[in-house]
């Protein structure tokens, strides 16, 4: 396979996360974040240039990027969540206001000029790019997760708010609405309202329907752990429910009622775990001595065995293995837009530092492996996790070692994230194995679709 580099030094160039397709359906053109420096986590002041550039034209070169926007909202994980709204070229991304709130500001990606501003900010898009769905990114910073350091928890004193939670816009109306509280989630989950860990909602899809919402709620476990509540809610608000709990992380939908995901379910342990009495500060002083038996005891047991996992979205969903012995690790699925039988995959880097990029069939059973892309062994320095830690002490409300935040929160930590551009055949990934951070792309269309018909 032939793997073609879409943007070019000195800046690095990114894209984010697995979820949102990274090319118009209406032009064809990409779009990106482009920044000076990856070496810290974005820490409230720090600019992304929105960016975006057209196809490769007959010479195969590609057209300079030209910058929509900037914003200060984004992280290297997920970028600033730019993405195309609906079937035109219109794009979203999320922004502040003069007075400091979040905000989605629209572009033309043609003519280049700001267009419009939906007063909340955005996470996910229906496809008609019609309503829009978000989280409190606020709240995602202050509890450890993939947010914005430039803005402020709606909630920070609660731990399950009624008023805080996933938010659904009408962008045309410039109208945002609660669509499902995080006390109403988390008294679902079985969670005590009276307990003292701080609940968040992350990483919202889409079923392939648009009709129902998958989204991750979190929080931390009184002996420091943490635990994932796979839920779904129709977009109308209701018919929400827990489809999986346990230690559980990256994952999206195969089918309308289907979705798979990595990890591993809760069981007897896990429950224990929630018990109120590990709030007791005696019973935490505890918990060292018996976490690394017990680890052992469950490692021995198979009951600290990961892989992937397919989920029904239903009231009484069913929990079976995916993809056993052929996808082993912990990646970043996506599934194609239009070739819905193909998923697109990665790994974490392995003991030698690299990542695997891969196609996985789902009808075939059958693993297509696309590269092999080394990470960049550069870590922050000494100076940057010293001001990571500072940033840490005042703005996040969980314990997290400062060198580990300031690398995995860079843009040195560079995973690949593939997504699909949105006609589903190229396979585009973000790489640092050429020393800088670029956006790469492999046409993998023949393989997804079949030769081209000519006349077709």
């Amino acid at each position: 396979m032939i793997t073609t580099r879409l943007t070019e030094g000195p800046k690095h160039h990114l894209f984010g996360f697995h979820d949102l397709a990274i090319t118009s359906r209406a032009s064809g053109r990409f779009l990106g974040l482009a920044v000076e420096r990856i070496d810290r986590p974005p820490l409230g002041e720090d600019l992304a240039e929105v960016i975006v550039w057209d196809d490769a034209g007959p010479d195969g070169h590609f057209a300079p990027p030209r910058v929509l926007a900037t914003t200060r909202n984004y992280n290297f994980p997920q970028g600033a969540r730019q993405q195309w709204l609906g079937g035109d070229d219109t794009v979203i991304v999320n922004e502040v206001d003069a007075a400091g709130a979040p905000v989605s500001g629209l572009y033309d990606a043609g003519g280049g000029g700001r267009i419009g501003q939906l007063s909340a900010s955005v996470y996910c898009i229906d496809r008609a790019g019609a309503r829009a769905y978000s989280v409190d990114f606020g709240r995602l910073h202050r509890l450890g997760g993939y947010g914005h350091s430039n803005v402020a928890d709606r909630a920070p004193e609660t731990a399950q708010p009624h008023d805080n939670g996933i938010f659904v816009s009408d962008i045309a109306a410039d109208r945002t609405d609660l669509l499902l509280s995080i006390a109403e989630m988390a008294g679902l989950a079985g969670l005590d309202p009276e307990g003292l860990a701080h609940v968040f909602f992350t990483h919202l899809v889409l079923d392939p329907t648009g009709t129902r919402l998958a989204f991750l709620l979190r929080y931390r476990l009184a002996d420091g752990g943490e635990e994932t509540c796979l839920c779904t809610v129709a977009t109308d608000g209701t018919g929400a429910r827990v489809i999986a709990r346990g230690f559980l992380s990256h994952f999206d939908w195969i089918a309308p009622d289907r979705i798979m995901i990595w990890g591993r379910r809760s069981g007897a342990v896990a429950a224990a775990r929630r018990h109120p009495l590990l709030a007791n500060p005696v019973a935490r002083a505890l918990l060292p001595l018996v976490k690394g038996p017990l680890r052992a005891l469950m490692g021995k047991s198979g009951a600290m065995a990961m892989s992937y996992l397919s989920v029904t979205d239903s009231d009484q969903p069913e929990v079976t293995p995916f993809a056993v012995g052929v996808l082993t690790a912990d990646g970043h699925p996506m599934a194609n837009p239009v070739y819905r039988d193909w998923l697109l995959t990665d790994t974490y880097p392995d003991a030698e530092g690299v990542r695997d990029l891969m196609l996985y069939e789902i009808a075939s059973a059958q693993r297509h492996d696309l590269g092999r892309f080394r990470k960049l062994d550069t870590l922050p320095s000494a100076e940057t996790v010293a001001e990571t830690a500072a940033h840490l002490a005042r703005a996040v409300d969980v314990a997290f070692p400062a060198d580990l935040y300031a690398f995995t929160r860079s843009g040195l930590h560079c995973d690949l994230h593939p997504r699909w551009s949105a006609d589903g055949r190229l396979a585009v990934f973000d790489s640092i194995h050429e020393g800088s951070r670029q956006i790469y792309a492999i046409d993998v269309g023949e393989m997804v679709a079949g030769p081209a018909v000519p006349g077709t």
